[in-house]
């Protein structure tokens, strides 16, 4: 059967096995169910599924190349003047 997993509803892992009556049982919550169920986790599964997909995703966002941005080779005060529009001059 292989390693057993820790209990879904309290983390324990005191489990039972029951061949007489093909059960496993936790000893911590009493939670119990067919032998070849207690590992089966789809809803934990799926979420683990998702969390790799997204932390992959992610490093496809914040991986850099060696090609440079045009903004980084910039100083940040490039503007060397401001024109105001539509204002007259007082003279």
């Amino acid at each position: 059967m292989g390693e057993l997993k820790p209990c879904p509803f309290c983390g324990g892992s005191e489990i039972v096995v029951c061949g007489v009556f093909n059960v496993m049982y936790c000893n911590g919550c009493g939670a119990e169910t067919d032998m070849g169920d207690w590992n089966t986790r789809p809803l934990e599964d799926a979420l683990n599924k998702r969390i790799a997909e997204l932390e992959a995703e992610s490093e496809r966002f914040t991986v850099h190349s060696d090609i440079e941005r045009q903004d980084d080779k910039s100083p940040n005060d490039t503007q060397t003047q401001t024109i105001v529009y539509g204002k007259e001059s007082e003279e």
